[in-house]
Protein backbone atom coordinates (compact mmCIF):
# COMPACT_ATOMS: atom_id res chain seq x y z
CA UNK A 1 0.00 0.00 0.00
CA UNK A 2 1.34 3.43 -0.99
CA UNK A 3 1.37 6.05 1.75
CA UNK A 4 0.90 9.70 0.73
CA UNK A 5 2.11 12.70 2.69
CA UNK A 6 1.00 16.34 2.45
CA UNK A 7 3.90 18.78 2.11
CA UNK A 8 3.04 22.25 3.34
CA UNK A 9 4.76 25.61 3.32
CA UNK A 10 6.97 25.05 6.37
CA UNK A 11 8.31 21.83 4.84
CA UNK A 12 10.06 23.87 2.12
CA UNK A 13 11.36 26.92 4.01
CA UNK A 14 14.96 25.68 4.31
CA UNK A 15 15.10 24.27 0.78
CA UNK A 16 13.80 27.51 -0.79
CA UNK A 17 16.72 29.40 0.77
CA UNK A 18 19.09 26.95 -0.92
CA UNK A 19 17.30 27.30 -4.26
CA UNK A 20 17.47 31.10 -4.10
CA UNK A 21 21.18 31.03 -3.27
CA UNK A 22 21.92 28.63 -6.14
CA UNK A 23 20.05 30.82 -8.63
CA UNK A 24 21.58 34.08 -7.39
CA UNK A 25 25.11 32.69 -7.63
CA UNK A 26 24.67 31.86 -11.31
CA UNK A 27 23.00 35.20 -12.16
CA UNK A 28 25.56 37.24 -10.23
CA UNK A 29 28.37 35.66 -12.27
CA UNK A 30 26.81 37.23 -15.36
CA UNK A 31 24.28 35.82 -17.82
CA UNK A 32 26.91 35.68 -20.55
CA UNK A 33 29.02 33.32 -18.43
CA UNK A 34 26.19 30.86 -17.79
CA UNK A 35 25.16 28.05 -20.11
CA UNK A 36 21.69 27.83 -21.58
CA UNK A 37 20.96 24.83 -19.34
CA UNK A 38 22.03 26.77 -16.23
CA UNK A 39 19.83 29.74 -17.08
CA UNK A 40 16.76 27.61 -17.74
CA UNK A 41 17.40 25.85 -14.44
CA UNK A 42 17.69 29.28 -12.77
CA UNK A 43 14.21 30.17 -14.07
CA UNK A 44 12.82 27.00 -12.47
CA UNK A 45 14.48 27.83 -9.15
CA UNK A 46 13.23 31.42 -9.22
CA UNK A 47 9.73 30.18 -10.00
CA UNK A 48 9.72 28.22 -6.74
CA UNK A 49 10.92 31.32 -4.89
CA UNK A 50 8.22 33.37 -6.66
CA UNK A 51 5.45 31.19 -5.22
CA UNK A 52 7.06 30.93 -1.78
CA UNK A 53 7.73 34.65 -1.26
CA UNK A 54 4.61 36.66 -2.25
CA UNK A 55 6.28 39.92 -1.20
CA UNK A 56 9.10 39.34 -3.74
CA UNK A 57 6.98 38.45 -6.74
CA UNK A 58 7.25 41.72 -8.63
CA UNK A 59 11.06 41.83 -8.31
CA UNK A 60 11.44 38.16 -9.17
CA UNK A 61 9.11 38.48 -12.16
CA UNK A 62 11.21 41.33 -13.58
CA UNK A 63 14.40 39.34 -13.05
CA UNK A 64 12.93 36.19 -14.59
CA UNK A 65 11.77 38.08 -17.68
CA UNK A 66 15.21 39.69 -18.06
CA UNK A 67 16.68 36.19 -18.13
CA UNK A 68 13.94 35.03 -20.49
CA UNK A 69 14.67 37.89 -22.89
CA UNK A 70 18.36 36.97 -22.90
CA UNK A 71 17.55 33.30 -23.58
CA UNK A 72 15.12 34.16 -26.39
CA UNK A 73 17.55 36.47 -28.15
CA UNK A 74 20.55 34.15 -27.81
CA UNK A 75 19.11 30.64 -28.07
CA UNK A 76 15.46 30.92 -29.03
CA UNK A 77 12.57 29.59 -26.96
CA UNK A 78 10.77 26.91 -28.92
CA UNK A 79 7.28 25.86 -27.85
CA UNK A 80 6.83 22.16 -27.13
CA UNK A 81 4.34 20.03 -29.06
CA UNK A 82 2.16 17.22 -27.69
CA UNK A 83 1.20 14.74 -30.40
CA UNK A 84 -1.54 13.12 -28.30
CA UNK A 85 -3.36 16.42 -27.79
CA UNK A 86 -2.20 17.90 -31.12
CA UNK A 87 -1.37 21.14 -29.34
CA UNK A 88 1.65 23.30 -28.76
CA UNK A 89 2.29 24.10 -25.11
CA UNK A 90 4.75 25.82 -22.80
CA UNK A 91 6.04 24.85 -19.39
CA UNK A 92 8.33 27.87 -19.15
CA UNK A 93 8.32 29.38 -15.65
CA UNK A 94 7.70 32.84 -17.12
CA UNK A 95 4.41 31.56 -18.49
CA UNK A 96 3.49 29.57 -15.39
CA UNK A 97 3.79 32.52 -13.00
CA UNK A 98 0.97 34.21 -14.93
CA UNK A 99 -1.47 31.69 -13.41
CA UNK A 100 -2.20 33.39 -10.11
CA UNK A 101 -3.90 30.44 -8.40
CA UNK A 102 -3.11 26.98 -7.15
CA UNK A 103 -4.53 23.64 -6.14
CA UNK A 104 -5.78 23.18 -2.57
CA UNK A 105 -6.82 19.89 -0.96
CA UNK A 106 -9.18 19.51 1.94
CA UNK A 107 -8.10 16.31 3.59
CA UNK A 108 -8.21 14.16 6.66
CA UNK A 109 -4.63 13.90 7.89
CA UNK A 110 -2.75 11.99 10.52
CA UNK A 111 0.45 13.37 12.11
CA UNK A 112 3.29 10.85 12.09
CA UNK A 113 7.01 10.81 12.83
CA UNK A 114 9.20 11.16 9.73
CA UNK A 115 11.62 8.51 11.02
CA UNK A 116 9.47 5.66 12.29
CA UNK A 117 6.03 6.53 10.87
CA UNK A 118 4.35 6.30 14.26
CA UNK A 119 2.16 9.03 15.78
CA UNK A 120 4.54 11.43 17.59
CA UNK A 121 2.90 10.77 20.96
CA UNK A 122 3.63 7.04 20.58
CA UNK A 123 7.23 7.13 19.36
CA UNK A 124 10.55 7.84 21.05
CA UNK A 125 11.80 10.45 18.56
CA UNK A 126 11.68 14.14 19.52
CA UNK A 127 10.79 16.59 16.76
CA UNK A 128 13.84 18.66 15.81
CA UNK A 129 16.36 16.21 17.27
CA UNK A 130 18.94 14.42 15.09
CA UNK A 131 19.01 10.62 14.95
CA UNK A 132 21.83 8.96 12.97
CA UNK A 133 22.23 12.17 10.97
CA UNK A 134 18.51 12.52 10.22
CA UNK A 135 16.29 15.21 11.75
CA UNK A 136 13.01 14.00 13.23
CA UNK A 137 10.04 15.89 11.81
CA UNK A 138 6.28 15.62 12.05
CA UNK A 139 4.69 14.75 8.73
CA UNK A 140 1.07 14.96 7.63
CA UNK A 141 -0.01 11.56 6.36
CA UNK A 142 -2.98 11.63 3.98
CA UNK A 143 -5.86 9.53 5.27
CA UNK A 144 -8.65 10.69 2.99
CA UNK A 145 -9.33 13.51 0.53
CA UNK A 146 -12.58 15.48 0.94
CA UNK A 147 -12.47 18.13 -1.80
CA UNK A 148 -10.06 19.77 -4.22
CA UNK A 149 -10.33 23.49 -4.99
CA UNK A 150 -8.59 26.26 -6.91
CA UNK A 151 -7.40 28.99 -4.55
CA UNK A 152 -5.19 32.08 -4.81
CA UNK A 153 -2.61 31.00 -2.22
CA UNK A 154 -2.58 27.22 -1.69
CA UNK A 155 -1.16 25.81 1.52
CA UNK A 156 1.02 23.61 -0.69
CA UNK A 157 2.84 26.51 -2.41
CA UNK A 158 3.97 24.57 -5.49
CA UNK A 159 0.62 22.91 -6.26
CA UNK A 160 0.25 24.94 -9.45
CA UNK A 161 -0.47 24.50 -13.14
CA UNK A 162 2.57 23.08 -14.91
CA UNK A 163 1.64 23.71 -18.55
CA UNK A 164 0.07 26.43 -20.65
CA UNK A 165 -1.75 25.06 -23.72
CA UNK A 166 -1.67 27.12 -26.88
CA UNK A 167 -4.63 26.57 -29.20
CA UNK A 168 -4.21 26.46 -32.96
CA UNK A 169 -6.54 29.44 -33.35
CA UNK A 170 -4.24 31.46 -31.09
CA UNK A 171 -1.24 30.67 -33.29
CA UNK A 172 -3.14 31.55 -36.45
CA UNK A 173 -4.25 34.83 -34.90
CA UNK A 174 -0.67 35.77 -34.01
CA UNK A 175 0.66 34.89 -37.45
CA UNK A 176 -2.22 36.78 -39.03
CA UNK A 177 -1.57 37.53 -42.70
CA UNK A 178 2.01 36.24 -42.60
CA UNK A 179 2.52 34.16 -45.80
CA UNK A 180 4.03 31.37 -43.69
CA UNK A 181 0.54 30.46 -42.45
CA UNK A 182 -0.33 28.88 -45.80
CA UNK A 183 2.59 26.45 -45.60
CA UNK A 184 2.59 25.88 -41.85
CA UNK A 185 3.07 22.18 -41.10
CA UNK A 186 1.27 22.29 -37.79
CA UNK A 187 3.12 20.25 -35.19
CA UNK A 188 6.18 19.80 -37.42
CA UNK A 189 7.50 23.34 -37.35
CA UNK A 190 9.46 25.10 -34.63
CA UNK A 191 7.52 28.02 -33.17
CA UNK A 192 9.45 30.36 -30.91
CA UNK A 193 7.78 32.17 -28.02
CA UNK A 194 8.16 35.97 -27.80
CA UNK A 195 6.50 36.38 -24.39
CA UNK A 196 9.59 37.80 -22.67
CA UNK A 197 10.35 40.17 -25.54
CA UNK A 198 6.79 41.52 -25.44
CA UNK A 199 6.90 41.79 -21.66
CA UNK A 200 10.07 43.88 -21.86
CA UNK A 201 8.48 46.24 -24.39
CA UNK A 202 5.39 46.74 -22.20
CA UNK A 203 7.59 47.63 -19.21
CA UNK A 204 9.59 50.14 -21.26
CA UNK A 205 6.39 51.74 -22.58
CA UNK A 206 5.14 52.26 -19.03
Amino acid sequence: MIELYILKRDDFKDQVIVWRKQADEIVNRGLNLATEHELREVLELYEKCFWFYPEQRYTLSRLMHDIGKYLRERYGCALKYCEDRELYYSNCPNHLIQFDFGFSLRTIEEHVCSICGMPPIECDHLTGEIYDGVEAKTRCKLVDMITADWVKEPEMPFARLREMLILRVQIEKVLGTDPIIKNLLYGNVILNCDHCLQNQRSIINK
